[in-house]
C-alpha cells in the first residue's frame, strides 16, 4: 500500500486518550443543543465575545508599545492596537452589522473546517469511527455553503444556530472515535 503524506493515528493512540476525547465530546454536543435551542442569543454572544476578545488584543497592543524599552516596531504597535480597538469597539457598538461580517467569515470559516475534517479522516482511515469524521466534515462543509446562501438575511440566528450544529456533531463525532478506540483496545486485549 502507498505511503499517504497524512501520517495515521493508531487506534491505541486514540484510546489512550479516549476518556478525555469522549467529555470533551459530551462538552461540545451540550453546548451545541444550547445554541441550537436559542440561536439569537448565541449569534449576540459570540458576536459580542468576538468583538471584546479583538478590543483587548488592542488594549494589549498598544500597552505593548509603551512598554518601558522603547523600539523600532513603536508605531506599528500603536496602529494595530488602534486597529483593533476600533474594529472590536466597532462589533460591540454595531452587533447586526458585525453579525453580518461575522456570518461571512463563519462561511468560509465552515468551509475550510469541513476540508480540514475530511482531509483528517484520511489520518484514521479505516479505524473504527473514521466514517463519522468523514459525515462530520460532509456536515460542516455543508453548513458553510448553507450559510453562504442564506446571508444576509440569517445573520440575526444562523451564527449561533450552526455554531451549535457543528458542536452537536464534531461532539459526537470525538464520542463515537474515542468509543471504538476503546472497544478495538479491549478486544485486543482480551
Amino acid at each position: 500500500m502507498p505511503e499517504t503524506p497524512i501520517p495515521t493515528l493508531s487506534p491505541e493512540a486514540i484510546a489512550e486518550h479516549s476518556k478525555g476525547l469522549t467529555t470533551l465530546g459530551i462538552v461540545f454536543v451540550v453546548l451545541g443543543v444550547l445554541a441550537v435551542a436559542v440561536p439569537n442569543v448565541a449569534t449576540f454572544a459570540i458576536e459580542t465575545l468576538i468583538g471584546v476578545l479583538i478590543f483587548l488584543a488592542g488594549c494589549a497592543q498598544l500597552v505593548h508599545a509603551f512598554r518601558p524599552a522603547r523600539w523600532q516596531g513603536f508605531v506599528m504597535d500603536i496602529l494595530v492596537g488602534a486597529l483593533f480597538i476600533v474594529g472590536g469597539g466597532l462589533l460591540l457598538l454595531y452587533p447586526l452589522e458585525g453579525e453580518l461580517t461575522l456570518t461571512l467569515i463563519l462561511a468560509l470559516t465552515f468551509v475550510a473546517e469541513g476540508i480540514f475534517k475530511l482531509i483528517a479522516s484520511a489520518r484514521i482511515r479505516g479505524q473504527g469511527g473514521s466514517g463519522w469524521m468523514i459525515v462530520s466534515g460532509l456536515v460542516t462543509l455543508g453548513l458553510g455553503l448553507l450559510i453562504w446562501a442564506q446571508w444576509p438575511s440569517a445573520a440575526e440566528w444562523v451564527l449561533g444556530l450552526l455554531v451549535g450544529i457543528d458542536l452537536i456533531f464534531g461532539g459526537w463525532t470525538l464520542v463515537m472515535i474515542s468509543g471504538a478506540a476503546r472497544r478495538a483496545a479491549a478486544s485486543g486485549n482480551a
